[in-house]
């Protein structure tokens, strides 16, 4: 793959964009943070916010919601360009979720799945620095699961 990195990020925008057309999306505003960002805000068709960006040169990112955050990296490898892509697709179209968990009010993890042969496979995660509560605090799960394009209801486990 002889690609640039900011040659690989817009491609998965612009294949966002193209199969997903309902679902608006913008490149931010370069800061000292990214050096590309596209954003796609809470809308008909997206269930909260999602944010990709790429970052150091070569690392895509991944934001879903208030919690999740994930980096892949070096996206010139074919692979991680093509698990990047799978991840943020797949939570657009329905068939990924991010599964929060907390411990009283603080988000301690948050973990992107995928539906493997009638169960869920963890296919990236981030980890909240003191979000770990109380021992005694009691824990909950909050599950973030995008309507599936084109379906006329939602899938199950769906925190709207």
């Amino acid at each position: 793959m002889n690609k640039q990195p900011i040659q690989i990020f817009d491609e998965v925008a612009s294949w966002l964009t193209t199969q997903f057309p309902a679902i608006q999306g913008d490149y931010s505003d370069p800061s000292l943070a990214f050096d590309r960002a596209f954003e796609m805000r809470k809308q008909q068709g997206l269930i909260t916010d999602v944010l990709l960006n790429l970052q150091n040169e070569d690392e895509l990112h991944l934001c879903i919601g208030p919690h999740f955050w994930c980096e892949w990296f070096p996206c010139n490898r074919a692979e991680v360009a093509e698990e990047y892509f799978d991840a943020v697709s797949g939570f657009i179209a329905g068939r990924h979720r991010v599964v929060d968990f907390y411990r009283g009010d603080r988000c301690s993890k948050s973990l992107l799945q995928r539906a493997d042969e009638g169960a869920w496979k963890t296919v990236a995660s981030s980890r909240h620095l003191g979000g770990g509560g109380w021992p005694w605090s009691r824990r909950r799960q909050h599950v973030i699961q995008n309507r599936e394009q084109g379906a006329d209801s939602k899938p199950d486990n769906v925190v709207s």
